[in-house]
């Protein structure tokens, strides 16, 4: 267990991993300085003894000390065991929570990227109902994990409105360049995969616009922390893209909106059977359409994120996308949040 973090506002950053300390987890030590606090939540897989100056590390061990039964309830060998690093964060006053994956090396400029301005206007997509981002950023065919397949050759343009005012931005998704988060179907028929997107200023996509929004290069802001909840108990291709949708329709409900940006990371991609991969997207493939209009047909605008969840859960264990130990879990995540959130004020 390398040092503890102290209590106290901080900006944080998350990643799980079950490999020696790879190269991008040692750039990201040296891009975080003092700015920020590295959480490395590690699993069965994960070499012993796995440490690094300046960064947390969350075992076995570590994990069930500070966190009881809720360790062994989250699967093991699981991605989800992220959670536990943003629990670990947020039970600390963290000020905002980055998160990445171990094959993701930050590009120059990255620390002056990650931030959320409150000031800086943004154009805004408003339509189609369901977009493809990724076409704002590349005229490469391309599309993101997550996206319903009946869409991926549709041709409609992004609606595309200029801000003139304050953005609403609580979370915002960065692209990566190289090898980016797509689908197996993608990475099966295409023989190499480089892309690098242009640098364009971020969007913000508005009010009931969904677009794929995944865990591998994401800023959270506190308000948007009850939402960053790993589904479970879904097949672990799905779990952030599940997550992401649920977030964007709880952000609406409390005013605020997914944020998108040009790549500030390269992925060097670890090792994928991409077969199992397609396996594990199958749940995806056939039930996207499904969970977005479950999402689209709930009214909860104005009530809080914590509540906006929890109804979101309803709908979709009510139409088998999740089970019932979702549920459970997600109420125990809720609970420890809210007493973090609340014991941070003043």
């Amino acid at each position: 267990m390398t040092k503890d973090i102290n209590d106290g506002k901080m900006k944080c950053i998350v990643i799980t991993t079950i490999q020696p300390p790879t190269p991008c987890v040692l750039k990201f030590v040296e891009e975080a300085g003092s700015d920020w606090k590295i959480v490395v939540v590690g699993d069965k897989k994960t070499p012993a003894h796995w440490e690094l100056p300046n960064v947390v590390y969350l075992g076995e061990n570590e994990q069930r000390t500070y966190f009881g039964a809720l360790a062994d309830e989250l699967p093991w060998n699981n991605y989800a065991r992220k959670n536990l690093g943003y629990l670990y964060a947020i039970k600390r006053g963290a000020l905002l929570l980055y998160e990445t994956d171990d094959d993701n090396y930050p590009l120059d400029g990255w620390r002056d990227a990650t931030t959320l301005s409150s000031t800086s206007p943004t154009d805004i997509v408003t339509g189609p109902h369901v977009v493809n981002i990724l076409k704002h950023f590349t005229p490469t065919p391309i599309w993101p994990r997550g996206l319903p397949l009946d869409l991926i050759t549709d041709t409609s343009p992004l609606t595309i409105t200029p801000n003139q005012g304050s953005n609403n931005i609580a979370v915002m998704q960065w692209l990566a360049n190289g090898n980016p988060d797509v689908d197996a179907i993608y990475r099966l028929t295409h023989a190499e995969i480089d892309v690098v997107f242009s640098v364009r200023p971020p969007v913000e996509l508005d009010s009931g616009v969904f677009t794929p929004c995944n865990s591998q290069n994401t800023l959270w802001s506190p308000k948007a922390f009850p939402l960053m909840y790993l589904p479970s108990f879904v097949d672990m291709r799905l779990t952030d893209i599940l997550r992401g949708y649920i977030a964007q329709k709880c952000l609406w409900a409390i005013g605020a909106r997914l944020g998108y940006g040009t790549a500030t990371v390269a992925q060097n991609r670890n090792q994928h059977d991409l077969m199992k991969d397609f396996a594990g997207e199958c749940t995806t493939y056939l039930s996207s359409n499904k969970i977005l209009a479950t999402l689209s047909g709930l009214d909860i605008k104005g009530i809080n994120a914590s509540d906006a969840m929890v109804q979101c859960y309803k709908s979709l264990y009510k139409i088998g996308v999740v089970s019932y130990e979702e549920t459970v879990l997600l109420d125990k995540w809720l609970s420890i949040v809210s007493l973090a959130s609340n014991s941070s004020k003043p």
